[in-house]
């Protein structure tokens, strides 16, 4: 979002204030107010330990509404391609807004200077106050204008907080509509500090969750919904996506893609690379493998039964051959078809050459 990037409490008044969840509105560091902090970041750590990283996001981002209030808001993780080319959004939630507001918003998202003006300001909180939505008003472009009035949107606080394990960023953006008082100076700090905690916890969370099974560069890695909706992405695995599918939103898999998630344990293969997809309790992780790296888990009997029966032998053959049953032989010889991402003899041939 675009309008008056605001730096200090000098913003524009407002018709009437939005009520607050809380009666303490925390203007300053007084006792009252550090007790009310610090209750909020015991709550943040309990939930850590008991929610799944997508869950824990949308709690924590319910607890701030508690003593900032706010009508809407979005958060996920993001590339910044520069000013001159709109963020690659690389997974995004919601509350109070649609579903897909970041499509939306990476459409018109060049040269907003909002959203350039947090990027510019890593790790700390920004604010704009609009006075005139309309096409030109406080400088807006058409598109830009137009997302405000959809949106409902008059006052916005966000913040951009390197995530270092995947090169990426973490935005948080609060939004206030017509009539609301814009964000406050204390409002600021708190949500400053309360985002920074947020997102060191949602990062031990997810590094729990994607540890269990996984010792691989978290780039390459991505966790889903059995919806295909993403709960994490690395940077590495999305360079794939956005090449074989430019107009990927960036939230959710590519429709391909989800239908094979309940295929898994499987190889999906993508050009000359591949995805290894495996289910992982409720969700899904999946990982892109290079091409040298495609077929390095075959056990030594795996890739034995795989050359034999390339080779044209038959499953009993192999299994006397290897002193196997013909059943062991199949288990084998599926285990290396989804190694080595193949679908028949042709492709076990030409994988193992």
């Amino acid at each position: 979002m675009v309008g008056r990037l605001v730096g200090t409490s000098k913003v524009c008044r407002c018709r009437r204030s939005l009520p607050h969840r809380s009666s303490q509105m925390p203007p300053s560091f007084n006792p009252e107010s550090l007790r009310t902090l610090s209750s909020q970041l015991l709550v943040l750590g309990r939930l850590s330990r008991q929610l799944d990283p997508e869950v824990f996001l949308r709690d924590a981002v319910r607890l701030i509404q508690q003593t900032i209030a706010f009508r809407s808001a979005w958060w996920g993780l993001a590339i910044d391609r520069g000013p001159l080319q709109a963020p690659n959004i690389l997974q995004a939630d919601v509350l109070g807004l649609p579903e897909d507001v970041a499509g939306n918003w990476r459409q018109v998202s060049v040269g907003d200077p909002f959203a350039r003006d947090a990027m510019d300001h890593m790790g700390q909180a920004r604010r704009l106050a609009l006075r005139d939505r309309r096409p030109g008003g406080d400088g807006l472009p058409d598109s830009l204008a137009e997302f405000a009035v959809v949106h409902e949107i008059h006052h916005a606080m966000g913040i951009c907080l390197d995530e270092e394990a995947t090169g990426q960023l973490f935005f948080l953006v609060l939004y206030r509509g017509e009539g609301d008082s814009p964000f406050t100076d204390g409002e600021a700090v708190w949500f400053q500090e309360l985002s920074r905690h947020v997102v060191q916890l949602w990062y031990f969370n997810l590094l729990e969750a994607i540890s269990r099974v996984s010792d691989h560069r978290m780039e390459a890695l991505a966790l889903v919904r059995a919806d295909g909706h993403l709960l994490f992405t690395g940077g590495v695995f999305c360079e794939l996506l956005y090449e074989l599918w430019p107009d990927w939103d960036g939230v959710d898999l590519p429709e391909d893609l989800v239908r094979r998630l309940h295929d898994s344990p499987c190889m999906v293969r993508l050009g000359k690379g591949a995805l290894n997809v495996r289910p992982q309790g409720d969700h899904f992780r999946i990982e892109r493998m290079e091409p040298g790296a495609i077929g390095i888990n075959l056990s030594p009997r795996e890739r034995r039964v795989a050359h034999l029966f390339a080779a044209g032998m038959t499953h009993k053959e192999i299994g006397r051959r290897l002193s196997l049953s013909p059943a062991t032989v199949r288990t084998y010889l599926r285990q290396a078809y989804i190694h080595l991402c193949v679908r028949n003899k042709v492709e076990l041939n030409e994988a193992l050459s």
